[in-house]
């Protein structure tokens, strides 16, 4: 499966942040993109997820421009302050991202479960989310977007308030976790970055990969 950007351009008021951005990413790929504070990475993010219009351009999946609202389904989120149910237990938390694709509970605890060992978790599923430790929790939150079979993941600075250790650790379960599915994440992180098959650094609107 192929994502496909066209033409992407946004902005705030007469402030353009986007300005006529082509990108492709297929299932397999792994795609890092950098770039200043208030370049607009999260904003292309956003729009590559579904969840913001861009003002001129389109966002197609194999070709198609999904139905208005439907591209979001084609997407799992990693957001770099993960939203957790603090009361919950690991398996808990991750079997939300399956049970978002009607299956029935037990289907999706079965699946999270292996989930939440792939990235390294098994011993903590029965705990409670608020006794993890930041790192612990991060992981849960790249647990929950893998659970599910959605092809393409978004994260947003997943590694932005984690120390250098636990950035390791987060960085190798998010890669560990992606494998066949299409990875695009924003980042500052330098070795993150790296990590990726792809780098493109947004600069004064407009995308340029780096070598």
């Amino acid at each position: 499966m192929r994502l496909t950007a066209s033409g992407i351009n946004h902005g705030f008021g007469s402030h353009t942040v986007l300005d006529n951005v082509d990108l492709e990413v297929s299932q397999g790929d792994s795609l890092a993109i950098v770039g200043p504070s208030g370049s607009g990475k999260t904003t292309l993010l956003s729009i590559l997820g579904g969840l913001v219009t861009p003002r001129r351009g389109t966002v197609r999946v194999d070709g198609a421009a999904p139905a208005r609202g439907l591209l979001r389904d084609h997407v799992a989120w990693i957001l770099q302050t993960a939203n957790v149910l603090p009361d919950r237990t690991v398996v808990d938390n991750v079997a939300l991202g399956a049970l978002s694709e009607r299956i029935t509970r037990a289907q999706a605890e079965d699946r999270a479960r292996q989930t939440v060992a792939t990235v390294g978790l098994s011993e903590l599923h029965t705990m409670p989310v608020r006794l993890l430790s930041g790192g612990e929790v991060q992981r849960v939150a790249i647990a929950r977007a893998l659970v599910g079979n959605r092809p393409f993941v978004m994260a947003d600075e997943p590694t932005g308030q984690l120390d250098a250790r636990t950035s390791a650790r987060v960085m190798d379960a998010l890669f560990k976790g992606v494998r066949e599915r299409a990875l695009v994440v924003v980042t500052h992180d330098i070795e993150l970055a790296a990590m990726c098959q792809r780098v493109l650094e947004l600069r004064d609107g407009t995308v340029h990969e780096v070598t």
